[in-house]
């Protein structure tokens, strides 16, 4: 194979000023783009699909946000240059949530637009392509990543293994053979807003799961909570699909449609037959409830409901969920703990329900000893504005934790790492608005507080569909 245009490659990336931009391995953007290439080249690829290797992510991807090409003009030079279907290649890899790729036949994949949500089918040819590229791509950045995380989503890339030209088949059963790809531990990831998928060799378990934001089409969304119902915005979105987080378990932190969408519990329960726990409702409710969720999909739920303020506990095959009442009316913590790890998920809550008194609740004294591995923390204060009958309107500050007091809480709780969830929303009622403050400041004052009050706890920042180990 003659691939005569790998200088002007070399050529094209470099007057985009990849080599300036840093990326893994303390290295350059070029350098990965180019060792990407090199990796299908190996493969024995044909020449349009190493070429659209070594510029997939000039477009800017779902997760590489900057942008090396804008201009139509430069579009045409990537047609002109190295061919149609390169160009259509790397469009094509620039606009896929990869999370959401599926056969769509024996032979062909779809996906869905990261955007839009467009569902497309890429012909045989594309389909292969495509799958040769991200598994190159994800091979190359195993050394920087931990390697369980690369591993778990080299699990999707196993069930397109016959899509792989026959040197990349040995090398993934390489790694399937000798590190053992299944999943033997549990992995944490996060969904978005405050969403966690946690995934076990038995249990697939999801802490509210929202995915769909309000659409022009669709602008209200409703909750699993019949009385709960909102125009919400999800930035940013998940990249995860109800596909990717089908699961056996769901545990809801409460009924704002934000935490408890009722179309995601549907799709989820056509998925598997669940496991839903939940704050408990009014008996009026619940048969409400059952009558939106229709017969057909209420049978495949199992409920278990809290009466707060009690606390409960339950084991699910092998998994122990433990729900845990705080300081929010109607809302539970989650602390989860599997065979070889622990994870706890607080949200919406405030450190104390005095607002005259700056010293914590007496409700955080059972969170002091369990010293999770990983805490999900609602730490973006909440603003409300509340439009009373009367007209009288009403705006509450600090409806939910401040950084600082999430980072004191952080300090008495003590987990070995920490992330700041539930602040990517917008959310609008028929009688308040709710607004936070923007992510980077609240990050910016969380970091500042942490690095004084629980300095050996790590902080992580989170993006949307992102391994936490």
């Amino acid at each position: 194979m003659s691939f005569f245009n790998k200088k002007t490659i070399e050529d094209f990336l470099t007057e985009r000023n990849a080599k300036q931009i840093a990326h893994i391995k303390n290295l350059s953007l070029y350098d990965h783009l180019i060792r990407v290439r090199e990796i299908l080249i190996q493969w024995g690829v044909d020449e349009a699909t190493a070429h659209a290797g070594a510029l997939h992510s000039v477009y800017s991807t779902q997760y590489f946000k900057k942008q090396l090409i804008s201009s139509s003009e430069d579009k045409e030079e990537i047609i002109r240059y190295f061919g149609q279907k390169v160009e259509h290649l790397v469009s094509v890899f620039s606009q896929m949530n990869s999370e959401t790729i599926e056969r769509d036949t024996n032979d062909k994949i779809a996906y869905y637009h990261q955007n839009t949500r467009v569902r497309s089918v890429l012909s045989e040819g594309d389909s292969r392509s495509i799958i040769a590229i991200i598994f190159a791509n994800q091979l190359d950045h195993v050394s920087v990543h931990a390697f369980g995380p690369i591993l778990s989503s080299f699990q999707k890339i196993q069930t397109f293994r016959d899509f792989l030209p026959p040197l990349a088949q040995q090398e993934l059963d390489y790694l399937v053979r000798n590190y053992h790809i299944n999943i033997t531990t549990t992995t944490v990831q996060y969904i978005a807003h405050a969403g966690v998928l946690i995934t076990t060799p038995q249990l697939r378990v999801v802490i509210d799961p929202w995915l769909y934001s309000s659409t022009f089409t669709r602008p209200v969304l409703r909750s699993l909570n019949p009385s709960e119902k909102t125009i919400d915005f999800l930035v940013p979105e998940a990249t995860l699909s109800i596909h990717d987080i089908q699961c056996d378990v769901i545990l809801l932190s409460h009924y704002h449609t934000h935490h408890a969408p009722l179309q995601e519990i549907i799709e989820l329960a056509k998925k598997r037959p669940l496991h839903i726990v939940a704050p408990r409702l009014e008996p009026g409710l619940l048969e409400e409830m059952t009558s939106m969720l229709g017969s057909s999909v209420a049978e495949r739920i199992t409920f278990h409901f809290n009466e707060y303020p009690l606390d409960a506990s339950i084991v699910i095959e092998g998994v122990t969920i433990k729900c845990l009442s705080h300081t929010q009316r109607g809302h539970y913590a989650y602390h989860v703990v599997t065979e070889d790890t622990s994870i706890m998920h607080i949200v919406d809550a405030v450190y104390t329900k005095d607002r005259d008194s700056a010293k914590p609740d007496s409700m955080w004294e059972k969170f002091r000893s369990l010293r999770p591995d990983y805490l999900f923390l609602g730490a973006a204060p909440a603003c409300m504005k509340i439009v009373k009958t009367t007209g009288q309107r009403d705006i509450y500050e600090n409806t939910s934790l401040t950084p600082v007091q999430g980072a004191k809480l952080c300090r008495e709780i003590f987990p070995k790492k920490v992330s700041l969830i539930g602040m990517d929303n917008f959310s609008i009622w028929s009688n308040r608005a709710e607004y936070r403050l923007p992510s980077e400041e609240t990050y910016t004052q969380f970091y500042w507080a942490m690095s004084f009050l629980a300095p050996s706890v790590e902080v992580k920042k989170l993006y949307p569909g992102q391994f936490m180990n």
